[in-house]
């Protein structure tokens, strides 16, 4: 599985590489307890002994965007055949299903409209086994994005971050699988104060649909928007898109909302560079101020701790090219904490707009968990994109990763990413590229410690996804 061509996007190579995939750092970050269980804190996969697995599928379509639709890649990282239904319901539609199979070791991918046409669709994914993992593949005219499906539903979801200026459309998506009418009520922290419009409270979601609300018709020409979707009775799953198209801030970023808040927040991919914006967003919903703390690993050198106070039902913006202490042109990882138990939401958004390099954006919100098992369905090398993994272990022991692809019904080692020594409180990154021909493929990223994995996959002429893979353990 060695490389046979030259890097499609130089400057990521450039933006991301700092010595291939040794390991850099050199101190660990202070300790911190790290939670390995807890499947409902993030998108998990389920168990290898689960007689079934449900995925819900939130956020494909930009409204009347030309060419808007999107996919289900669906992973089956077992030896048996994972059958089963998945149902598209799109808005103002009539839902239909189709019958799927996922070979042993290998990706299935449904297109949407092929099942239901609309320009706004959800999925519910219902298969008969565990481990099988499914991602939502979001596309719009020449963006896209791609993000894990949701393995639950939830009476809350929130939002770090979203923008309505004049460039910017944000919709929600709130999806309901159930027989049971649901009703939402949606409150926001903006950069202009509070906000619970009349029109979002209440919100009826009827059972076995899909709605989807334009933020900006109500919440205008805000540069700055936390979202808390509250549920009176029911259960919903709820996904952002963000389309902007201001130079410098254009593309499409589709974000699931996190069905709790939590005390920390993991983000191994992080450059600080030109052409590279990268903030975060934290948003407080609680009756109690926060006070959080940032801290980075560096592939090289030293970066400070640094504090930051978080009001009680606000929000708070770090923009890292503006802080001291976190060198320009080295790739990081991140770990937001809550020093005072307080939980918050943190999201990440990337803005990519080298002049060679890559054009988009990728908003994510953090990994909640570490675990030693991570797939990833969607992507792969490919003549038009390039791909990489940021590994962090923000645990107290070192350990080492390997990674595997999924081809040809079987699991087949990545040659030159076996046994890839890591630290505690250390990170590494490699390019897939370097090691895999240009063919798709899935990979799983195996650890002898638990440590959080992202995807950083850039499509030459639009699209860059950046986010965690789906914990198989």
């Amino acid at each position: 599985m060695k490389a046979r061509r030259t890097p499609v996007l130089v400057t990521v190579t450039l933006l991301l590489a700092a010595g291939g995939f040794a390991d850099r750092s050199t101190r660990p970050s202070r300790p911190v307890s790290v939670a390995t269980a807890g499947r409902a804190l993030m998108p998990s996969a389920a168990p290898a002994g689960a007689l079934s697995t449900t995925w819900y599928c939130v956020g494909a379509g930009a409204g009347a965007a030309a060419g808007a639709d999107g996919s289900v890649e669906m992973a089956n990282p077992t030896d048996h055949p994972a059958s089963g239904t998945v149902t598209v319901v799109p808005v103002g539609g009539a839902a239909a299903s189709a019958k799927v199979t996922v070979a042993p070791w290998s990706v299935t991918s449904l297109n949407l409209v092929d099942v239901a046409p609309a320009p706004w669709a959800s999925a519910l994914v219902e298969l008969d086994s565990g481990q099988v993992t499914a991602e939502l593949v979001a596309r719009a005219s020449s963006e896209s994005d791609a993000v894990p499906c949701s393995s639950r539903a939830s009476d809350h979801w929130y939002f770090a971050d979203g923008v309505t200026a004049k460039d910017a459309s944000l919709a929600l998506s709130l999806f309901n699988p159930f027989p049971e009418d649901a009703i939402v009520d949606l409150s926001f922290s903006t950069d202009q104060g509070r906000a619970s419009p009349a029109a979002f409270r209440p919100i009826v979601v009827p059972g076995h649909t899909l709605v989807v609300r334009d933020i900006g018709e109500h919440v205008r020409r805000r540069n700055a928007i936390a979202t808390e979707v509250a549920v009176r009775t029911g259960r919903v799953i709820a996904a952002q898109t963000q389309t902007r198209t201001a130079t410098g801030k254009a593309g499409l970023s589709v974000s699931l909302g996190s069905p709790s808040l939590g005390t920390a927040w993991y983000f191994p991919a992080g450059s600080v560079t030109d052409g590279v914006d990268e903030h975060f967003a934290v948003s407080n919903p609680g009756s109690r101020e926060a006070t959080v703390v940032f801290q980075t690993i560096l592939d090289h050198g030293v970066a400070e701790d640094f504090e930051r106070a978080v009001p009680a039902h606000g929000r708070l913006d770090v923009v890292l090219n503006e802080e001291v202490g976190v060198p320009r042109g080295v790739p990081h990882s991140a770990t937001v904490l809550s020093l005072d138990g307080v939980p918050v939401v943190v999201s990440r958004t990337l803005e990519f707009a080298g002049a060679a390099g890559p054009v988009g954006r990728a908003d994510t919100l953090g990994a909640r968990r570490a675990a030693t098992r991570w797939l990833f369905a969607a992507g792969g090398p490919g003549e038009s994109a390039d791909e990489w993994l940021a590994v962090m272990n923000p645990g107290q022991a070192g350990g080492r990763f390997s990674v595997t692809g999924l081809a040809g019904g079987k699991a087949t080692p990545v040659d030159g990413l076996k046994d890839i020594a890591i630290g505690a409180g250390r990170r590494a990154q490699v390019r897939l590229d370097d090691h895999i021909t240009g063919q798709a493929l899935p990979v799983i990223v195996d650890s002898t410690v638990p440590l959080v994995v992202e995807r950083s996959y850039f499509v030459s002429g639009g699209g860059v996804w950046v986010g965690p893979g789906i914990p198989l353990d």
